[in-house]
């Protein structure tokens, strides 16, 4: 049955708040997205947390960064982003992304919102996962070259101008090389001019603004190691999936790119310096027994899963609440997921997070918001085929069945965006 159309029925929609009060265990609300990230006209954050105080839900925030804090490209939503983190600081447990993005967050709680440590919700560091859905490329592609790839939003914070003036000075001083560098990644409009200037003169560039995943692939297969050269990041996705694929990657050794390099398989330098970078690369390309102590280190890596990321979660919640396996429904927010044209960082965290929390037996409704009548509804059939790219749950797997007369007492509210 299509429940979906119910909700716009107010009586329904007030039904399901008294149920959702009444309950003996509160449900919670979880928010996985930055929720000013959106095509309503207003950010719905506070909305969505008086819609479930109001309801007697918990709240839980998946935090990643204060970057619009931090750097000059990102600062036109500092305002934004200092109303979301006054908001947020409402929730009950916040989910940092990394150590250093729990830092800042707290820095910032205590100096700006002059918070003490009674005031300040539960803070609890999850670590994203480190696996791709993709299989582990271990053996270069012998025939494809020699290749460095660097691959993110290409812009002044990711900082990819200074890899390319080290790889400039690497080919000035290596004339004959093969060596390849491939820049992979959506640019902003007003950065493009500037770094294809850096690289006119150098035909070993190569930028690709609109690869697709299945490209992106390809391009791991075929090159020998990575450079992340980014200022400044929540967590360093770029990071993990080189080492995911088996790619030595050349990274920060400050922010949390510092947390990242720890476990093996980067060589960290000082990415603000192009002396640094320069002799990153020039050691991983000249260095035969330093790659193979790096591609070793790889093997012995670790690997943190979704499955494990979803599980430290649900595990906070039980901590919270249940004192026992959390085994309700879980309202799973997914509006600004729906609304992105890609799937960037904080989509794949609410699309791999909602698979591993199905996949580890929850029941997750997915909902949004629904600015026309003001209150949360049902995700359409379409919404959930739309969440199924790149690698999201499958659409028959999401629990899509709404009885409004029989909300379940250990219902959770779960907001990832």
């Amino acid at each position: 049955e299509d429940c979906s159309d119910r909700l716009y029925d107010p009586a329904v929609f007030r039904k399901l708040m008294a149920s959702l009060r009444s309950q003996a265990q509160h449900p919670w609300l979880i928010i996985p997205e930055v929720s000013y990230h959106t095509t309503h006209p207003n950010p719905p954050t506070s909305r969505l947390i008086k819609v479930a105080r109001d309801s007697g839900l918990r709240v839980g925030v998946i935090f990643y960064d204060v970057i619009p804090f931090l750097t000059e490209d990102a600062s036109e939503n500092a305002l934004k982003h200092a109303d979301y983190m006054s908001t947020i600081a409402l929730a009950d447990v916040i989910w940092p992304i990394s150590h250093h993005s729990s830092h800042l967050m707290l820095d910032y709680f205590r100096r700006h919102e002059k918070m003490n440590d009674a005031e300040l919700p539960v803070i609890s560091v999850a670590t994203l996962a480190e696996e791709m859905d993709t299989p582990r490329q271990i053996e270069p592609n012998p025939s494809a070259g020699h290749n460095i790839v660097c691959i993110g939003t290409i812009d002044e914070r990711k900082n990819q101008i200074i890899l390319v003036r080290a790889f400039n000075r690497y080919c000035e001083a290596h004339p004959e090389t093969e060596w390849k560098l491939h820049v992979i990644g959506l640019v902003r409009d007003n950065y493009r001019k500037i770094i294809e200037k850096e690289a006119a003169r150098n035909p070993n560039i190569e930028f690709h603004y609109n690869a697709s995943d299945a490209e992106i692939d390809q391009f791991y297969m075929n090159c020998d190691f990575t450079v992340f050269p980014s200022q400044e990041e929540g967590y360093g996705l770029p990071v993990v999936e080189s080492l995911w694929n088996a790619r030595p990657c050349v990274c920060a050794n400050f922010s949390s790119m510092a947390e990242l390099y720890v476990n093996g398989g980067c060589l960290a330098v000082d990415t603000l310096s192009v002396d640094a970078i320069l002799g990153a690369i020039t050691s991983l390309i000249e260095d035969e027994s330093l790659y193979q102590q790096k591609i070793d280190e790889i093997m012995r890596r670790p690997v943190k899963t979704w499955y494990e990321y979803a599980g430290n979660i649900v595990a906070d919640m039980n901590l919270q609440q249940f004192g026992k396996r959390f085994d309700g429904l879980i309202y799973y927010w997914v509006d600004a997921t729906l609304a992105a044209n890609g799937n960037t960082g904080i989509q794949r965290v609410n699309r791999q997070l909602a698979k591993e929390l199905i996949l580890q037996g929850h029941k997750l409704v997915p909902i949004k918001w629904d600015e026309a009548h003001d209150r949360i509804v049902l995700a359409s059939r379409g919404d959930l085929d739309y969440m199924a790219r790149w690698n999201g749950p499958a659409k028959e797997k999401w629990h899509w069945v709404f009885k409004p007369d029989r909300i379940d007492d250990d219902a959770t509210y779960l907001m990832v965006d």
